[in-house]
């Protein structure tokens, strides 16, 4: 499975990692099997480290994400999402998910560095990536 997944409920964040070769139907499975975990509480902010992914996904499959994040209303409502990318290619589509986020209730930002995105997560950074 090129995804896995723990959810801390203490800290209230979800950490996504996602490695090798992946479809963008296996992308939005992993989205739907998150939200759907009994542990998953609506808020929480998730850390999704794709530094091992070989995959690009394309801007079809960007804004398809982006429609199922603002699907996720109340679920996702007021939560961050750090996306952490090592490609460029990969990051620049982190960045358009990011940009077109701006009309959910979800903040999402794109990171190289995991630590950055960390702080970010925990409220340590306004700055964030992009």
């Amino acid at each position: 499975m090129p995804f896995a997944y723990v959810i801390d409920r203490e800290n209230g964040i979800v950490a996504v990692v996602a490695s090798g070769r992946i479809t963008p139907d296996e992308a939005l499975a992993c989205f739907d099997t998150v939200v759907a975990d009994p542990d998953f509480r609506p808020g929480m902010d998730v850390l999704s480290d794709h530094r091992e992914l070989m995959t690009v996904l394309n801007p079809g499959f960007v804004k398809v994400f982006i429609y199922k994040l603002d699907r996720a209303g109340e679920m996702l409502r007021g939560s961050r999402v750090a996306f952490v990318e090592s490609g460029s290619a990969r990051y620049g589509m982190a960045r358009m998910a990011s940009l077109l986020s701006e009309s959910t209730s979800t903040e999402l930002r794109a990171f190289r560095d995991i630590e950055e995105a960390r702080r970010w997560l925990a409220g340590e950074s306004d700055q964030g990536g992009t």
